[in-house]
């Protein structure tokens, strides 16, 4: 498979623009997210959107370069760390994210609003780190 670095590049923005306003929900504080449900769903959707953007990406990547398939969703951001895309560091604590993928996606009824918080408490800034190892991968 070819890699078309434009449709990574605009997935990647996209995914700047979600993760943009999981920002904005983190700045307008847990009390906020608490007693206003728009900011909630804005938070889950935001959430959500970004991850698929995300994974999306890297799974394009993974099949433009014919590494290895990947087994799962978690399993597409090992194969990032493995090919040294994402550092040890990063990639390890950014991981959880493919299991906050299927709550968002699939088991939202499982959902609970603290789950969402702590999400945009570590994640909101690390959607960027996720972009700039994608960016530099992709020269």
């Amino acid at each position: 498979m070819f890699l078309d670095r434009s449709w990574v590049r605009a997935r990647l923005e996209l995914m700047s623009s979600y993760a943009e306003g999981v920002k904005e929900v983190k700045r307008r504080g847990r009390s906020a997210f608490e007693s206003d449900p728009l900011i909630r769903m804005a938070a889950e959707r935001g959430l959500h959107m970004s991850i698929e953007c995300l994974i999306d990406s890297c799974n394009h990547i993974i099949d433009g370069y014919a590494m290895r398939d990947p087994a799962s969703y978690q399993d597409i951001l090992q194969i990032m760390m493995e090919e040294g895309i994402f550092d040890r560091s990063f990639g390890e604590s950014f991981l959880p994210v493919a299991d906050l993928r299927r709550l968002l996606a699939k088991d939202y009824d499982r959902l609970t609003p603290e789950r969402v918080w702590d999400a945009v408490e570590k994640y909101a800034d690390a959607f960027d780190e996720a972009r700039r190892s994608l960016e530099k991968f992709l020269g």
